[in-house]
């Protein structure tokens, strides 16, 4: 046993004097199918002398495909290439696969003396292939042919098998499955019975080796089942009696006559016979009875081949009417301005059948005037646009041909419409609408903590517009404006008035008349009253007088009492005052309640005097209401 391990001491200890030198080249390809052939490429150097084996090992994901041994035996200083140590090439397998090397090994005794590892190189079952149609365009019942090379990745030629496919909307239909040799498809499709549309080609490969490619969409082609008919009349304007000469031809996609067909035709939807082709063309005559209607006929012609192919075409021929009455029809009767009123004229013939023709069309407004004339067609939807300032009332539509006419009567409705608009300082009022505008413009005009009323002309004419300068009406500072109508409540915001009327506090004005009554009151008091001296035989203070009856005076005349005169005169002066002030008060009570009810209802009221400040700090001092009249109470 100890002897044992000490041979094999000894063994470790001479390896490396017994190292040699492998090397790999390649392989010459970095993709290889199954089926393809590796060549190796190498060679094996000793120093001193080798006998042992080398052993090729592939190495695929993780899976190693060993190869057998070879011997090797070298003199000192000898190098030999793989092939003159006989290394078979390496064949790839169908186990193979993904990312791949070649390693090698130089082994004495067992135990590996050298290694290395050739370039990395990939196994794929992917084939190559170049495919044509010869149409892309098929007319149902002809052939087309599909042609191809099949490859390896190393473009060598397969042998195997191919599966045909047409895909239509998703569904993808099995046609056939045909032999590939020497890498070459050729397959030939008869269309007949082939349901018609657009189709994808698709291809499934397979070689004798287990390589396999699907090939998606190779080839885009078109099924037509659709002839081209194209038909022509010798006269298309008839009387009743006369005869209508039917010529045509019938053609393939590829502008080809079509040879056997049959043709059916038809009259308005009723069939009259069928014939056939001769050399793709036909002829056919249709008589027009004496009963036929007045107006346009449809010919139609439709042809049918062995194939299943069809083609249409239609043609028509008129016969002349004779003009016998007129009607207007209208969409509505009512309208108003700018409306739009649709209706069509309708002229009908002998038959009492709808016919074509140029008319003249007048349309006359309320007064009677001329509004619009122009030459209209029969049985074509027409409009007219009602004007914006059209008068209200009834209008009149006329239509006539020679001694043909019809008359019919709208009525234009009465509409009020106001608009509002502001350029720098000046405020614009228009009258948008077709009648007069009779109600009270009154424009609040509110901001920097007042409300202001304008009130100005109380009617406008139709399409007027009045100018209101805001700078003359209002002191300077940023407003919103607004003006009641009887449809809507117009607005503008952010109106600057720059260079604006001076503003008046009214709590000014209330001290203003309160000093002028004062004033007043004292002139009638002091200046007007004369004072009555004492008699002298009177005392103010002291032992009373006696009384005098009035019995034992004699009876003067009376006179006015002026101290009667000093009351009435006071009390005039105060009702004038009182009055005054009261109809101011009036005015602001007004004002407060009709912004109450605009604020509940949503809409402007006219409202004078001056707004509640914002803030309490913007505010300026409010007077307390009443107080200044305690002084006639």
């Amino acid at each position: 046993m100890k002897r044992g391990i000490v041979f094999i001491f000894i063994i470790l200890l001479l390896l490396p004097s017994v190292a040699a030198t492998i090397s790999i080249s390649g392989p010459s390809d970095a993709l290889y199918n199954i089926g393809d052939t590796i060549d190796v490429e190498g060679y094996v150097f000793q120093e001193e002398e080798l006998s042992g084996f080398l052993q090729i090992v592939v190495d695929c994901s993780n899976t190693s495909f060993p190869r057998q041994l070879v011997p090797v035996d070298l003199n000192a200083g000898e190098q030999q290439t793989f092939s003159q140590l006989g290394i078979p090439d390496i064949t790839v397998t169908s186990s193979m696969g993904g990312s791949c090397q070649l390693e090698a090994d130089i082994l004495a005794g067992g135990i590996p003396l050298e290694s290395t590892s050739s370039d990395i190189f990939s196994v794929t079952r992917e084939l190559n292939g170049l495919f044509s149609l010869d149409k892309t365009q098929v007319q149902m019942g002809d052939a087309f042919k599909l042609s191809g090379t099949i490859t390896k990745m190393n473009e060598e030629k397969i042998t195997g098998t191919a599966e045909i496919y047409f895909e239509q909307e998703g569904i993808e239909y099995l046609i056939d499955s045909v032999s590939v040799y020497g890498g070459t498809i050729s397959y030939t499709y008869d269309s007949s019975n082939t349901y018609p549309g657009n189709y994808d080609l698709n291809l499934v490969v397979r070689d004798s080796y287990g390589n396999e490619q699907r090939f998606e969409t190779i080839e885009t082609f078109e099924i037509v089942d659709e002839l081209s008919v194209i038909i022509d009349l010798e006269e298309d304007t008839l009387y009743p009696g006369e005869m209508v000469i039917i010529y045509g031809s019938v053609k393939n996609i590829n502008q080809e006559l079509v040879n056997q067909a049959t043709v059916e035709i038809t009259v308005d939807n009723e069939e009259l016979t069928s014939t056939s082709l001769i050399s793709g063309s036909f002829t056919y005559e249709v008589e027009a009875n004496l009963l036929i209607e007045s107006g346009a006929h449809t010919i139609a012609i439709e042809v049918n081949d062995i194939d299943g192919n069809t083609g249409t075409d239609t043609a028509t021929f008129e016969i002349l009417p004779v003009e016998t009455t007129l009607e207007n029809s209208l969409s509505n009767t009512s309208l108003d301005p700018e409306d739009i009123l649709e209706f069509e004229i309708l002229l009908y013939d002998q038959a009492e059948e709808l016919m074509d023709g140029s008319l003249l069309l007048e349309v006359r407004d309320s007064a009677g005037d001329l509004a619009s004339e122009k030459q209209v067609a029969s049985s074509t939807e027409l409009s007219y646009k009602i004007p914006q300032f059209a008068t209200p009332g009834t209008w009149t539509i006329k239509s006539s041909i020679g001694e043909i006419q019809d008359e019919d009567t709208i009525i234009v409705n009465e509409i009020e419409d106001i608009q509002m608009w502001v350029e720098g300082e000046i405020l614009y009022i228009r009258n948008m609408g077709n009648t007069r505008y009779r109600e009270d413009l009154q424009v609040l005009v509110s901001g920097a903590g007042y409300d202001y009323t304008l009130t100005k002309k109380k009617s406008i004419g139709v399409n007027e517009t009045i100018e209101i300068n805001l700078a003359d009406e209002v002191p300077s500072g940023n407003y919103a404006i607004e003006l009641p109508t009887g449809n809507a409540l117009l607005n503008v915001d952010n109106v600057e008035v720059v260079n604006g009327t001076k503003r008046y506090n009214l709590g000014w004005l209330y001290i203003l008349l309160a000093v002028v009554f004062i004033g007043g009151l004292s002139y009638l008091v002091y200046g007007r009253v004369p004072r009555k001296p004492l008699e002298p035989t009177k005392k103010r203070f002291g032992k009373k007088t006696p009384t005098v009856t009035m019995a034992d005076k004699p009876k003067k005349e009376k006179k006015p009492s002026l101290t009667f005169e000093k009351e009435k005169g006071i009390k005039d002066f105060r009702e004038r005052v009182v009055k005054d002030i009261k109809a101011t008060e009036a005015k602001i009570e007004k004002k407060e309640a009709m912004k109450q009810q605009r604020a509940d209802r949503g809409k402007l009221a006219t409202v004078l005097g001056k707004a509640e400040p914002n803030t309490a700090a913007q505010a300026p001092q409010k007077q307390e209401s009443g107080n200044f009249f305690k002084l006639f109470e």
